[in-house]
Order: C-alpha cells, then structure tokens, then sequence
C-alpha cells in the first residue's frame, strides 16, 4: 500500500505535507524486525533494532491476561479498511489497552530513559519493526497486532497512534492538544505526531488544531520521525482523535 495516492476529479479534501526535508533515499533503513517471546505466563519481551542499536524490552501484562484470551476474544467483524471513525476508535479503545499496551508503553519508557532516547522515536522503530502484511479481512486492535507481530499500514499505524495516546495519558504535562493525528490516503496511512516537552521534530509536516504533525512512516525501519518517503502520501486527510471531534 504504497502507491502514489490518486484522487478523484474535483475531491479536494486531502492536504499537500509541507515538505522541509523529503528523504531521497532510505539513508536510515536498519534491517531488523520486532521478535517476540512470551518467557512465563503473561510476561512478554520484544527485541527490535533503534537507530543500530539492540533494543529489548520486557513487561508483564495485567492479572489475567492471556495471548490466547485476546486473539480469542478480539472483535474480527470489523472490515478492513480507511473509515476515518473506525481507526480513531482503534486506536483509542482497544479492549487491552490497560492489560498490555499500557504496561507495554512503561517498559518503553523505562527503556528510553536508560538509552537516553526520545519515547516517541523507540515506539515508532518498535511499529516498524512488525513486518509487513498484506492487509487481513478485518481490521485488527493494537494489541493482536502486537501478538501476532505482523501488519500492514493501517495496523501499525493504529499500533503507534495506541502507542502514544497511552503516553498522552500519563503526561498531562502535554497538554490537551491531540500528540498525534491519522494522515489518511487513499491507498496509504500513516501517522502525524507533534513536538512535546523537550523533544522537537523537523521535515515533513501537516498542520492541523494550531500544530504541526511531523510524518511518521510506520512501516518499514529506519524511517525518522518527519521523513517522508518519494512519493508516499502526496495528499492526506487529517483525522484527529475523538476527543477533538
């Protein structure tokens, strides 16, 4: 899903980024995908390559949780595809969200904090860490993106934008103002995240609610936060989470 976006005569709704620094080439790209094991029970580790590091980061999951359970109880009637609520829910009330992904986001922290790193970086290398899938029939919850460790862009778009909206949460110091937004084509997705506290992003941006949202590629490595790769996203809608709405 990687075509130039095609819009239909006189459909004026998508955006042009504003490009500061379109990448020509991936200079970035580390070959190295996300692997995951499940040591004991609910305890989980995933391994995964940051800016040609070795990074590993391992966490329990709440009281209860299984692999099994979810992948069993995720809701698989929902189609894949681009609906703009549908992602924004995605991302915002995966039914795990307290049992994985927000254990999950404090060991990335804790992890960041040891490498002297930005959070928002380490969550995007983990995304595109998942290898790339040709999409499913149903749309897929971060968290069964996460155990099965695979996905196309709109998963591993919903992946990252999970991933910091259980960030925000914990860092009210943020501000009210959305961290991130969905950048919706028609063939592609990605996500747009803006400058926090004391970390600020360059390169391609879209605006939106006063802010920029700097370009994050979710699938495959090595892409920064703000680089474009040629001829991805030309054009875009900007979806805002649903608290904006």
């Amino acid at each position: 899903m990687h075509r130039r976006l095609l819009l239909k005569a006189g459909l004026l709704l998508a955006a042009k980024p504003i490009d500061t620094a379109l990448a020509s080439k991936r200079t970035l790209r580390v070959d190295g995908y996300v692997t995951k094991k499940i040591m004991e029970g609910n305890f989980f580790r995933y391994s995964w390559i940051h800016q040609g590091q070795d990074v590993s980061v391992g966490f329990s999951a709440g009281d209860g949780f299984t692999s099994s359970d979810a992948l069993r109880h995720i809701i698989r009637r929902l189609k894949h595809t681009h609906k703009k609520a549908l992602m924004v829910t995605m991302a915002e009330k995966d039914p795990y969200r307290s049992l994985f992904l927000d254990p999950l986001v404090g060991a990335i922290l804790t992890q960041a904090e040891k490498m002297n790193a930005d959070p928002v970086r380490l969550m995007l290398s983990l995304t595109q860490g998942l290898p790339y899938k040709p999409e499913n029939e149903y749309q897929a919850w971060p968290t069964e993106t996460l155990i099965n460790v695979h996905g196309d862009c709109s998963d591993t778009s919903v992946v990252f934008a999970a991933l910091l909206e259980r960030y925000h949460k914990t860092h009210p110091e943020f501000g009210r103002t959305p961290l991130w937004v969905f950048l919706l084509g028609q063939t592609h997705m990605a996500v747009g995240v803006r400058s926090h506290a004391a970390v600020r992003y360059s390169g391609t941006y879209w605006t939106k609610l006063g802010e920029k949202y700097f370009f994050a590629e979710t699938t495959g490595t090595g892409w920064d936060v703000g680089q474009r790769p040629p001829k991805t996203l030309d054009r875009a809608e900007v979806v805002v989470s649903s608290r904006m709405l």
